[in-house]
């Protein structure tokens, strides 16, 4: 255990200081954190590449430009061929038509992958203990505030992201919910006493049935007691009543279930590679009714990337920004993901795991949210193929629909606590 926190705290070390390289080379702002960094080159000279939540930046090694893209200008990204024989480039094209070339990347697939996802889906966090959803967005085209990272910071009260500074009134929302609760309830109540009618009537059809069996038993018996004709007749005739079937009960149970549709999420799938790397392939994190399971893009599942959620033992929110592991119950199988939806994704594994079942561990540096909190928003079935910055802030979220439970308030501990209790695995 204390290898493994001292493992961590090099780690978290190491991401902030890498963090505030950025912030003082490309002057951002304090609330960018480094995601990931390569090494590339640019023209005729070499640096390293940072990427954060908002911003694209290069530094040199030595002399040459500092570079500063924000995401919120990026209209492409595309891989590219150095010199038409190096399948090692990526060229970012600007709103302005101005065109950026990177070179030489050795991870060249993973920069772009992580370049996608950042510029579709901006990473959002919200506000669940009140409730109402504060979705964190990039600032809009057309602001030039966003071309100086410093003056759009100090001019958002410090914040790079803009949150959105309207409450919606939601007693009238709250009325409807209750009305239709009760609505629900009436409902349920009107079909259990229509079953128990309708049980009612069975039994009386039932009865009706026995009493015609033994009026024919009756007078078959009368007629064979009253005359040798009739007990002559009675031989050579059938007895009705032996005819009559049972009366079946009819089954009135309704056999209804309601079909909870899957909640996917953009992620990166960190996959190893070789001895010692790592690359992030570009996946889906898909929640089902009692299962969670990796697919690829296209929504086709990976061979033996299925989970029940009672397989779960932790979730670990990473030093390493918008990183997150799930760690399984046999203490071998880790998931690795990169995502701009790290909170959504909590939310959703809280809520369908039973109390108490997992622990959620943030490392140390890592962004504190809430979860277990059925107002959280999951990406619109549009988050795949449209960019997020046009949904941000528009209600380009839906609603989840997690199996019914409580509300959790969840309380966050101290990180340093956290990790002794196991952050890192």
């Amino acid at each position: 255990e204390i290898g493994k926190m001292a493992d961590v705290s090099k780690k978290a070390d190491a991401m902030r200081l890498k963090t505030d390289e950025a912030r003082r080379g490309c002057n951002l702002p304090d609330t960018e954190s480094v995601i990931q960094d390569y090494f590339c080159g640019i023209g005729a000279g070499t640096g390293r590449l940072y990427i954060t939540q908002n911003y694209v930046c290069f530094l040199p090694v030595g002399l040459g430009n500092i570079m500063t893209l924000p995401f919120r200008r990026i209209t492409n990204i595309k891989k590219e061929r150095h010199a038409l024989l190096f399948d090692n480039s990526i060229s970012i094209t600007m709103d302005d038509n101005q065109i950026h070339y990177f070179t030489s990347f050795v991870h060249r697939d993973e920069t772009f992958n992580l370049l996608e996802h950042l510029n579709k889906h901006p990473p959002s966090y919200e506000d669940l203990e009140d409730e109402e959803p504060l979705p964190v967005s990039r600032t809009q085209r057309g602001s030039n505030n966003m071309d100086d990272p410093k003056r759009a910071s100090s001019e958002d009260g410090g914040q790079m992201q803009v949150q959105a500074q309207f409450k919606p009134d939601t007693s009238a929302s709250k009325r409807a919910l209750q009305i239709a609760a009760q609505t629900r309830e009436i409902g349920v109540n009107a079909l259990g006493e229509l079953k128990t009618q309708g049980e009612q009537l069975d039994r009386i059809d039932a009865n009706l049935d026995s009493i015609h069996n033994n009026l024919d038993t009756s007078n078959r018996l009368l007629r064979g007691i009253e005359s040798l004709p009739g007990a002559f007749a009675n031989s050579l005739t059938k007895d009705k009543s032996a005819s009559r079937s049972t009366p079946n009960l009819k089954d009135r149970n309704l056999d209804w279930k309601r079909e909870i549709p899957p909640v996917d999420y953009p992620v990166l799938e960190k996959i190893k590679e070789g001895l010692n790397n790592d690359h992030l392939e570009p996946a889906i994190l898909r929640f089902i009714e009692d299962k969670f399971l990796i697919a690829k893009p296209n929504l086709k599942p990976k061979n033996g990337m299925i989970w029940a959620y009672d397989k779960i033992q932790a979730l670990v929110i990473r030093a390493r920004h918008q990183h997150l592991d799930i760690k399984l119950s046999d203490n071998k199988t880790r998931i690795r993901i990169c995502t701009s939806f790290i909170q959504q994704i909590v939310n959703e594994f809280s809520l369908r795991t039973k109390t108490g079942q997992i622990n959620i561990l943030f490392e140390p540096g890592t962004r504190k949210f809430s979860y277990g909190h059925r107002a959280a928003s999951p990406p619109s079935s549009q988050a795949t193929s449209q960019s997020a910055r046009d949904l941000m802030g528009e209600g380009g979220f839906r609603r989840s629909t997690p199996k019914a439970r409580d509300p959790l308030k969840t309380t966050f501990k101290d990180a340093d606590q956290e990790t002794r209790n196991g952050g890192s695995f």
